[in-house]
């Protein structure tokens, strides 16, 4: 059993985000509240656990999805870019090698998706005090990072925006968290904008046709094909600057040529 964590990672969910997909790894404590504050999504709980599922399946029945499976030793079994939200305590805490699990789980979050979880704070010397005194020395093996170390892995596992919110315990005279919790996106939040509001292929369309103006292939042409999939598909002017800033090199010539 890993050690109390006075935390809820439900706490730092992004609600301006509706997710159709979640996948839980090992902490079956939040499947209920998930379903609670997602009614819609689809939760998958993932666990190497036989009881915690067994316990799940008692509790949840057909209403959730289950995969006996240890995530840190194996690739899950899902698809790419299926799962808008990945959440469970402390994922990167006993693993060998924390950039392969990372980058793997990103790999299966979509565009717009993040990944939920918390770390020990290395900083914070007295979690390994706490856990000798606790006669838990074991546990001393598990991985601390710090902020910074953190967000160096999940830029490395190839996400984009990292957030984190420090958590204290009930001992106002500490001053350094003894934990953090930490939202990663696998998108910046201009990009997540762009991507959430258009379908792939609307977008993949739209990003050919500028291209071909920002390099000049049958200009014309390229222009009067944009004028005609933006009345089509209700894109805005706005949407359109943001994608060229987003897509484009020379965002600049391409807004001259199209007069926005």
């Amino acid at each position: 059993m890993k050690y109390p964590l006075p935390h809820k990672l439900t706490s730092f969910l992004d609600l301006s985000y509706n997710p159709s997909s979640i996948l839980v790894i090992e902490s079956d404590y939040y499947i209920k509240e998930l379903a609670k504050i997602f009614p819609n999504a689809k939760v998958c709980f993932a666990s190497s656990d036989l009881y915690k599922i067994e316990d799940a399946i008692l509790e949840y029945q057909d209403n959730i999805a289950y995969m006996p499976v240890a995530y840190n030793m194996e690739r899950l079994p899902l698809k790419s870019r299926s799962v808008d939200v990945i959440i469970g305590d402390e994922l990167f805490a006993e693993n060998f090698n924390p950039q392969d699990i990372a980058s793997g789980l990103g790999s299966f979050l979509k565009p717009t998706g993040y990944l939920l979880t918390s770390f020990s704070n290395l900083l914070f010397t007295p979690w390994v005090d706490k856990l000798i005194g606790d006669g838990r020395s074991e546990f001393i093996v598990r991985r601390g990072f710090t902020e910074d170390d953190f967000e160096r892995l999940m830029v490395a596992s190839f996400f984009k925006e990292i957030f984190f919110e420090p958590i204290f315990d009930s001992d106002a005279s500490v001053k350094v968290p003894p934990f953090y919790m930490a939202r990663a996106y696998t998108s910046t939040v201009a990009v997540r904008n762009l991507k959430s509001m258009y379908s792939p292929s609307v977008r993949g369309e739209l990003s050919r046709l500028l291209h071909r103006i920002e390099y000049g292939v049958n200009t014309a042409e390229s222009v009067e094909s944009l004028k005609r999939l933006t009345e089509k598909e209700n894109i805005f002017e706005d949407y359109v600057k943001d994608f060229i800033d987003e897509a484009c090199y020379n965002g600049d010539y391409v807004k001259k040529i199209l007069k926005i």
